[in-house]
């Protein structure tokens, strides 16, 4: 403690009182997320510029005090601001958020780590680049390094399940399942007539040079999925402008409002290099009564919303794909969960899958329940050869054994690197239990 009073005093020479965060109150809050955790923060730093960063990290390293990093805290699923290990003071970087170098035409843009995505988007379109960011589900206000940590969208195919697009269009339907989860087939089927009563739904873009190669690409994608899709739809400027027009008419009609689905699909979807907040209403799937502080922000930590991302790395073949689904069904519903599942095809070999595992905390015995059932899908996902592309600070120490010198590697490369042990220990590494001090 003397050493964190002393180091504190220097802090706050070169942050400035206002920089340096010990209130009790606001400790608590970044130690909150979406599923228990139990770490203690003793102190957070907002440096303001690099100059800043330097000198609080050798404080830091002059007295042996673990740090770490985050942007805006919007690691939602994964941990959000908690740290990996105990008593890190948490450097807070949002105050780094200048977009420092770019080119048009070499297609590159340096960011500080604050930098948003909303805010790379508005700079591309003050500066009329025809560049496009790729982003993910995120939400605007989330840090580009959050997107490096969650797996950047690159422009891949992406197929997801009904209880996907429920959860994000909606809340969970406690009248329609008599107050029971998860949902049974039935009740599936009823709550899908409205998207087409498909089970699952993919979703792709084509980017093309000229409208008569996009012609052509369209042709080949129904070729491929003739026989496979039960309806494959192509949404353009042209056809969106049609769709906004008869929107009115059509929900006076039908009762369909076509402008949220049109926001939805086209003029606010992630393929067109858009963030939107759509897919963070997911977490509030199971929240039996929204807060009314989420009708102006969405803030699942706040929230109390309970969710835990597993995110096994796939072969690309349909195989090991389909085995995959089932071993997540099976244990989802071994447990009471709904399988929330989306498929990305980021590349030629890889699928990533995620997982949502999506409750409500303010339900006893929930948080139990769901680390649970986390902890036994990885487990049984590892065993079948399909490890995590990335893990929450809950689960960092869960990988099977290295067959190979890897570890010892890793080893080597962190000490080089840290030299004292003080960044983010934990991250990524297997620390022994007494280094740990509870979960998450």
């Amino acid at each position: 403690m003397e050493n964190l009073n002393t180091a504190l005093q220097g802090w706050r020479q070169i942050l400035g009182d206002d920089n340096v965060i010990t209130h009790p109150e606001r400790l608590d809050e970044a130690a909150r997320a979406t599923f228990a955790t139990r770490r203690r923060i003793p102190a957070i730093l907002r440096p303001g510029d690099r100059q800043q960063v330097s000198d609080s990290m050798r404080i830091a390293s002059l007295h042996g005090i673990s740090i770490y990093p985050i942007s805006k805290g919007h690691n939602w699923g994964c941990g959000s601001r908690v740290p990996s290990g105990d008593d890190c003071v948490l450097l807070d970087l949002r105050r780094l958020n200048q977009i420092i170098d770019f080119s048009e035409e070499l297609a590159y843009v340096t960011v500080e780590p604050g930098v948003t995505q909303q805010q790379l988007v508005d700079f591309l379109g003050a500066k009329q680049s025809r560049l496009m960011l790729s982003v993910t589900g995120a939400p605007p206000t989330a840090s580009l390094r959050e997107l490096r940590q969650r797996g950047v969208l690159r422009g891949g195919f992406t197929l997801f399940n009904d209880l996907r697009m429920f959860s994000i269009r909606q809340r969970f339907p406690w009248r329609l399942a008599d107050g029971r989860a998860p949902l049974g087939d039935e009740q599936r089927r009823v709550m899908g007539k409205g998207l087409g009563g498909g089970r699952w739904f993919g979703e792709g873009a084509l980017h093309s040079p000229s409208r008569a190669v996009g012609l052509a690409e369209r042709k080949l994608v129904k070729r491929a999925l003739a026989g496979k899709a039960r309806k494959t739809l192509f949404m353009d400027a042209g056809k969106a402008r049609w769709v906004k027009r008869l929107a009115p008419l059509l929900k006076r009609l039908s009762g369909h409002d076509m402008q949220a689905m049109l926001d939805l699909d086209y003029e606010r979807n992630p393929q067109r290099g858009i963030p939107v907040t759509q897919p963070t209403k997911m977490a509030y799937w199971k929240k039996q009564t929204r807060p009314s502080s989420a009708t102006v922000d969405l803030d699942p930590d706040r929230d109390r919303c309970g969710l835990i991302w597993c995110t096994p790395a796939l072969p690309f073949t349909g195989e090991d794909v389909v085995r995959a689904v089932a071993i997540i069904e099976n244990c989802l519903a071994a447990f009471g969960f709904d399988a929330n599942i989306g498929l990305n095809f980021t590349s030629e070999r890889i699928v990533e899958a995620n997982v949502a595992i999506v409750y409500d905390r303010d339900h006893k015995g929930e948080d139990a329940r769901a680390h649970n059932c986390h902890d036994m899908l990885l487990e049984r996902l590892s065993l079948a050869g399909y490890l995590p592309s990335r893990l929450g600070i809950q689960s960092m120490s869960a990988l099977p054994e290295a067959g190979d010198d890897s570890p010892g590697v890793l080893d080597d490369l962190k000490k080089l690197f840290d030299a004292e042990g003080i960044l983010a220990p934990g991250r990524y590494q297997r620390l022994p239990e007494s280094e740990i001090h509870g979960r998450g």
